[in-house]
């Protein structure tokens, strides 16, 4: 778990998708079947740093565009203001085009701005897969079904590994939520997710 979550956390390495899901499954499962409390609270740990961490790259990543963006724009608007006195000519006597607008994004993998809203997406669309699971009740039981929705029919057993994973994920769900900025909550993608 440390080994994965040291790996995970890292800035120098680069670990997306499919491999990102694999190591968080994992450390997923490790919180999931360990007695030991310990193991148990450093598996949920390494699964909020981890969480953390790809969010914090997306985020990170969508400041430094728009700083470049800024930046392009007011280096633009300088150059119209100055060049609007005197015809911006080459040697040919053509007019030569100013850029007036920021360079259109370039979309990465799956239609986001890189690789690092890719993971967010990929890893928040996990969770929520796994949150939204049904709980399995034991078939052996019959519960009382009269007019008391299942939600509350506290006489349905239910399977506790099944049940924790579905509190987990919501609390890493939670997490997320509360340590997203804007590249989050302006993604179309994950408002929709």
């Amino acid at each position: 778990v440390r080994t994965l979550r040291a790996i995970m956390t890292s800035p120098k390495c680069g670990v997306h998708e499919s491999t990102m899901l694999l190591a968080l499954r994992s450390t997923f499962h490790v919180y999931l079947v360990t007695k030991s409390p310990a193991c148990k609270q450093l598996a949920k740990d390494a699964l909020l740093d981890t969480l953390r961490s790809v969010f914090f790259r997306m985020e990170a990543y969508d400041v430094m565009a728009r700083g470049q963006a800024r930046k392009i724009a007011d280096a633009v608007s300088d150059n119209n203001s100055k060049s609007s006195d005197e015809p911006n000519t080459a040697s040919g006597g053509e007019d030569v085009a100013t850029a007036t607008d920021a360079p259109p994004e370039v979309e990465g993998p799956a239609g986001f701005p890189s690789q690092y809203h890719t993971d967010s997406y990929v890893l928040l669309g996990s969770l929520c897969k796994m949150c939204s699971k049904e709980l399995p009740v034991d078939v052996g039981s019959e519960p009382d079904t009269r007019a008391v929705p299942r939600l509350f029919n506290t006489q349905v057993p239910t399977d506790p590994l099944a049940l924790n994973s579905k509190i987990l994920s919501l609390e890493l769900i939670l997490s997320a939520l509360d340590s997203c900025g804007d590249a989050f909550f302006e993604g179309q993608k994950f408002i929709y997710l």
